[in-house]
């Protein structure tokens, strides 16, 4: 499923194996916000991307409800991860990826030719200060982790990092414009959900996923993926998640459909400040008949794009 591997791996590549900032210029004069606005105040909502090739942001509608909104919104609050939270996440990804009693190996689940293809790309895209092997992986983790281990890898390779995330970014700016930060989750309900994605990760079609690992089909999904959420291409946005629910119910209804839920009981809340705010959260919480714009709409909030 492109749609999971894709968030899969770069939560890996950024927790495991740290991040890199690339300087490139960007301006997202598409990306796709809405306002919601009631008797009380205005709400700005912004999907946005938790990765990015640019630390770079220039938006003049960003900059706008940004400077009309009294506070802000996110999914966590990244002022308060600690380090040690991040370390506490990477081991816990990585104890679920193990290998347990009775699991096949990467080598008995491939092919000999693909098991040595695979050992030299991983060769060829690993950090140069990681002493690591294929043959190491496969002693220790699952097929699916390993593959995931390694789009994270190549999600550097292409110039993408969690560093550069809008959330991120948009956090910096918030901390500057002395803007409060809120959150609609906390760091250990994501790290339960992170939990959930590699837990779920299918053993199937091994030989397939890491066929596209070897030629790199991946490097354009995930580069298709990025350009859509800043190029605020809804349409091409909601396919790749409606192709990816299909495969996945269970996982889209725990990362999306819930979530959304309980989102929706905060912003019914905001709604009723004297203040505005602006939430910025993942472009696909704003998609599909269970996003946060839908279940905004059949409250009777007017939705308008920004």
């Amino acid at each position: 499923m492109a749609f999971k591997r894709f968030l899969s791996g770069l939560c890996l590549g950024f927790t495991l194996l740290g991040s890199s900032a690339v300087a490139q210029e960007l301006n997202p004069a598409k990306i796709a916000m809405w306002k919601v606005e009631s008797k009380q105040n205005t709400i700005y909502l912004l999907g946005s991307i938790h990765v990015g090739k640019s630390c770079q942001l220039q938006s003049p509608r960003i900059d706008a409800a940004l400077a009309d909104a009294e506070k802000t919104v996110f999914e966590i609050d990244f002022t308060k991860v600690t380090p040690e939270d991040q370390i506490r996440l990477g081991l816990e990804l990585s104890n679920i990826g193990k290998l347990a009693p009775g699991d096949r190996t990467l080598k008995e689940s491939i092919t000999p030719e693909t098991y040595q293809k695979v050992s030299q790309k991983l060769d060829s895209i690993k950090p140069a200060n990681l002493n690591i092997t294929l043959d190491d992986l496969n002693a220790t983790y699952r097929p699916s982790f390993i593959a995931l281990q390694m789009q994270g890898f190549k999600t550097k390779t292409v110039g993408i990092s969690g560093q550069c995330g809008i959330d991120k970014i948009l956090t910096q700016q918030a901390q500057q414009a002395q803007k409060p930060i809120l959150a609609l989750e906390t760091f250990d309900q994501q790290i339960e959900l992170l939990k959930t994605i590699l837990s779920g990760s299918s053993q199937q079609n091994l030989e397939e996923q890491f066929q596209n690992v070897i030629n790199d089909d991946d490097k354009e999904q995930i580069n298709t993926l990025l350009n859509s959420v800043l190029n605020g291409d809804i349409k091409e946005i909601e396919a790749k998640i409606q192709e990816s629910c299909a495969l996945d119910p269970n996982l889209c209804t725990e990362m999306l459909d819930k979530r959304n839920i309980v989102w929706m009981d905060q912003i019914r809340t905001y709604l009723q400040d004297d203040d505005d705010y602006f939430i910025i959260v993942g472009a696909a919480h704003m998609v599909g008949p269970n996003s946060l714009i839908t279940l905004l709409e059949n409250e009777n909030y007017q939705v308008e794009p920004f």
